[in-house]
């Protein structure tokens, strides 16, 4: 087997791995899915070279609409190797089939040119020993992601940093105001930084001198309510 440059000390934990089954298949598997079940994550196990004791592959994480577009015949195997999430891992199984989690994968600092993957090689049905449980799985992956996105949607909250709080209640009103674009008109207006206001639209222009502010003892709360954030 080729001689590979690797970091001993950047592992990936295979212990959650699951096998979902194997995309290419020929007396043994050549290329197979795994998800993390803890993440959702999948990864490819990509069989690249063996000995007299151990199997070799290499391991990559991979999105799901890769899969999804290999399996369609619209990716060859390299550029499902080319659109990787991660770095790439490696890992010595032994052949007498002992389970895959009982070995470390280790990241290759650099692959040898043989490990690469055959851009003529594209997904073959015949080959594959589990299309339609792989197939589901993608779905399913799809799936959550869509309810995920749109739980994201429904509760998204922006939270304001404690400095940020006397900012945003100080400039709230101003920055309406300058956007108004007809006549505003309420007993009581907060702006602290001029007493001479201007509202305008296409039609009207009216000016108010010395405005009246708010009663002096609310504008006292809502001074000491923003300065308890100094």
């Amino acid at each position: 087997m080729e001689n590979l440059i690797f970091n001993s000390e950047k592992k990936i934990n295979t212990t959650n791995f699951v096998r979902i089954g194997d995309l290419s298949y020929f007396e043994g598997p050549l290329l197979s899915l795994f998800q993390e079940s803890k993440s959702g994550h999948f990864y490819i196990f990509d069989w690249v070279d063996r000995d007299n004791k151990f199997n070799r592959w290499i391991i990559y994480r991979i999105k799901p609409e890769y899969i999804s577009k290999y399996l369609s015949g619209k990716l060859s195997h390299l550029d499902l190797y080319k659109n990787r999430q991660d770095k790439v891992y490696f890992t010595d199984i032994d052949s007498h089939h002992k389970s895959y989690y009982h070995y470390d994968a280790y990241q290759v600092k650099k692959l040898p040119k043989s490990y690469i993957p055959n851009s003529n090689n594209f997904f073959e049905l015949l080959d594959s020993n589990a299309f339609e449980k792989i197939k589901s799985v993608i779905e399913d992956s799809f799936s959550r992601q869509k309810l995920e996105n749109e739980y994201s949607k429904m509760f998204k909250v922006n939270i304001l940093k404690p400095e940020e709080i006397k900012s945003n209640y100080y400039n709230k009103i101003p920055s309406v105001l300058r956007n108004i674009q007809f006549i505003y008109k309420h007993n009581k207006i907060f702006y602290p930084e001029s007493e001479n206001l201007f509202i305008s639209n296409e039609f009207n222009c009216e000016k108010f001198m010395s405005y009246s502010f708010l009663e002096k003892s609310e504008l006292i709360k809502r001074n000491e309510y923003a300065n308890q954030y100094n």
